[in-house]
């Protein structure tokens, strides 16, 4: 059985977001600060995206710093409004900015863009794993039916699940059980 981990999502790194969002950004000093912090303490897995506002320059300056290693990974989401015929434009976009080629994850930012524009999307997404701009390739889901379809594509190899104690839809689901 594999180690479980912790990937630390970075939305308040460059977005007004959660119990942050009236606050100010913290600073660039501030996150490579709290990245290295995450590094020592043992975390290797953090989430980004593009519509996180600075979220991945700011994992990209802590990777010019040495702070994120090769050994760490990054998940990144691809953009909500993402079209076939961007793929490429955005893989290499994400690579420039986290610093990072090819991408360790490339993740749907929301489950139904598997099926949208006629698989056109995701077979531009398979055709980038398969050529090496992305090593692997996941899924943002929001429901336990989306996790389920998920957890069946040998496609996709990580998935993004909402957690939070006070969903019991999560509790009683009939998740298949994950290696």
């Amino acid at each position: 059985m594999k180690r479980p981990f912790l990937t630390l999502g970075t939305v308040q790194f460059g977005h007004p977001y959660g119990l942050r969002r009236n606050a100010p950004l913290l600073t660039s000093p501030e996150v490579v600060r709290l990245l290295g912090q995450a590094v020592l303490a043992g975390i290797r897995h953090f989430d980004t995206a593009h519509a996180y506002g600075l979220a991945e320059r700011r994992l990209g300056e802590a990777s010019d710093q040495g702070v994120i290693t090769p050994d760490c990974r990054i998940l990144t989401k691809t953009p909500v409004d993402l079209r076939a015929d961007q793929v490429d434009e955005c893989i290499e976009k994400a690579g420039q900015t986290l610093r990072r080629a090819p991408l360790d994850v490339l993740t749907l930012h929301r489950w139904e863009h598997r099926h949208s524009e006629a698989e056109t999307l995701w077979h531009a997404l398979l055709r980038a794993r398969d050529e090496g701009r992305v090593k692997a390739l996941g899924a943002s889901v929001y429901t336990p039916a989306e996790a389920c379809a998920a957890a069946q594509d040998p496609d996709i190899t990580h998935l993004q699940i909402p957690c939070n104690v006070l969903d019991g839809r999560w509790e009683h689901s009939e998740l298949p059980s994950i290696q």
